[in-house]
């Protein structure tokens, strides 16, 4: 049987990488993910990689009615391209294109199901995009109210952790943004991306690292956690004691937008 493949389009003032942040980040999507003000999203899971789940619940505010819109990631370009499927079958792709330095336009296809009319589904999704644009757009508005979370702390440094215990350079890149500075001792600050990659560049020498937190306090909009990072080069064990600092940004949903490490060695393999 043919499915009728339906169109959704937005053009967003803003830049894709913001775009792209608040079109995939757990906490921006509750914010914007409805269709009308008596729905709402008031959970939502993102494993954004090819393979990775997605599962974002809809439920009437009146709570007489909720499901769940969740499927798997089959292509993931940042700030360029999605393509899921979805639990019922049906597929979705999802183009990023930046039209100017500070305008993105969104392109959604999406399979029809059968059970609503063509028009509806139509209306539906171009409502929820809708709102997703202004989320986007009027952000940087919102809430100065709005707080760092302890998970997002931890999560952070669950992520970290993985890429560390995996000895994987480009996922530990990935988690981290172009503002993140790194103070060593004796060492120049290490800023951003390529600063970390060129800090991490000799990681195939070190068998896998172990991070343990010690303790979290969050004040506001920032927060710091402790601990140490423990990791092995040449037989011989290394322990590092860090101390980080991040600071919350509203801009395209809540996300850390900058962090200070501060990492001290704890004790010199003889």
């Amino acid at each position: 049987m043919m499915t009728d493949t339906l169109t959704v389009t937005a053009t967003i003032k803003a830049p894709s990488a913001q775009v792209w942040q608040a079109f995939n980040d757990p906490q921006a999507i509750q914010q914007w993910n409805q269709a009308s003000p008596d729905w709402h999203c008031p959970a939502s899971e993102n494993d954004l990689r090819i393979g990775g789940r997605f599962k974002h619940t809809m439920a009437a505010r009146d709570g007489s009615f909720s499901f769940d819109f969740s499927g798997i990631y089959t292509r993931v370009d940042t700030e360029k391209h999605l393509a899921y499927s979805m639990d019922d079958g049906r597929t979705a792709v999802v183009h990023f294109i930046q039209t100017t330095p500070d305008t993105t336009r969104i392109v959604t296809e999406f399979q029809a199901e059968n059970e609503h009319s063509l028009e509806e589904q139509q209306q539906g999704w171009q409502a929820i995009l809708d709102s997703f644009k202004n989320y986007v757009e009027h952000s940087g508005e919102q809430k100065t109210d709005a707080h760092l979370n302890r998970n997002d702390i931890k999560n952070f440094i669950t992520k970290f952790n993985e890429g560390f215990a995996r000895n994987d350079l480009n996922f530990l890149v990935d988690q981290i943004t172009d503002n993140m500075v790194w103070k060593m001792p004796g060492s120049p600050d290490t800023i951003g991306k390529a600063g970390f990659r060129n800090m991490m560049a000799d990681m195939e020498n070190h068998e896998p690292a172990t991070l343990l937190i010690n303790s979290i306090l969050v004040d506001g909009n920032q927060a710091v956690a402790d601990g140490t990072m423990t990791t092995r080069k040449d037989g011989k064990e290394e322990t590092w004691a860090f101390c980080d600092i991040y600071t919350l940004s509203h801009q395209g949903g809540l996300k850390i937008s900058a962090m200070h490490c501060y990492v001290v060695q704890v004790n010199t393999p003889q």
